[in-house]
C-alpha cells in the first residue's frame, strides 16, 4: 500500500492494518499559491489579503464569496493557504485549485457539505485539486449530471460520508 501523489504514509496504520495517508507538506511549493500560475480565467483568493482585491496574484480577493462574481464559467479559483469557512455550491463548470491539501481546507462551518456540485451538466466538468474538505455531514456532494474529477483531495472529520453522489436532476 502506498499513498497517492501529494500524500505521505503516517506512522500509524489504519483500521485494516494498512498505513494511513495524510497530505504531504512538501507538495505545497513556495509562495502563497504554490505552483498555480496566473492565466486567462484564473482568479486568486487569499484569506490574508486586504479587502477590495481584484483577483490578481498581487491583489487577490480575501474571500471566495468576493471572488464569485469575477469567476468565469470554466474558470479557475486559486486558493492560498488557509481554512475557508464556507459551504460552496458549484452550479457551473469550474476548477478549484488549492496550494496543496496540507495547507488549504474548505470547512463547512454551516450546512451539510463543504462542496456541493449540483445542476445539469453544461459544457465542461468540475475539477477539484489540492484541497482538504471537512464538513458537518459530507465532504463533497454531487447531484445531477456533472462529472467531478479530483486530484490530491483529502476528506476529513465528516460525520456522514466523504463523497455522496446522487442521480440526475
Amino acid at each position: 500500500w502506498t499513498c497517492p501523489p501529494g500524500f505521505v504514509v503516517t506512522a500509524k496504520p489504519g483500521a485494516a492494518g494498512l498505513p494511513a495517508c495524510a497530505p504531504d507538506p512538501a507538495d505545497c511549493g513556495t509562495g502563497p499559491f504554490g505552483s498555480i500560475a496566473p492565466g486567462p480565467g484564473v482568479v486568486f483568493v487569499d484569506q490574508k489579503a486586504a479587502p477590495g482585491g481584484d483577483g490578481s496574484v498581487g491583489k487577490p480577493f480575501d474571500t471566495i464569496e468576493a471572488a464569485g462574481p469575477k469567476i468565469d464559467i470554466g474558470g479557475t479559483v486559486a486558493l492560498a493557504a488557509g481554512t475557508y469557512g464556507v459551504q460552496l455550491t458549484i452550479p457551473d463548470p469550474l476548477t478549484i485549485r488549492g496550494r496543496c491539501a496540507a495547507m488549504v481546507t474548505i470547512l463547512a462551518d454551516t450546512g451539510n457539505t463543504a462542496i456541493r456540485v449540483q445542476g445539469r451538466a453544461k459544457k465542461g466538468n468540475v475539477w477539484l485539486d489540492g484541497l482538504t474538505l471537512a464538513g458537518t455531514r459530507y465532504g463533497l456532494t454531487v447531484t445531477g449530471g456533472y462529472t467531478v474529477q479530483g486530484r490530491r483531495l483529502y476528506i476529513r472529520e465528516v460525520k456522514g460520508v466523504g463523497v455522496l453522489a446522487t442521480g440526475a436532476l
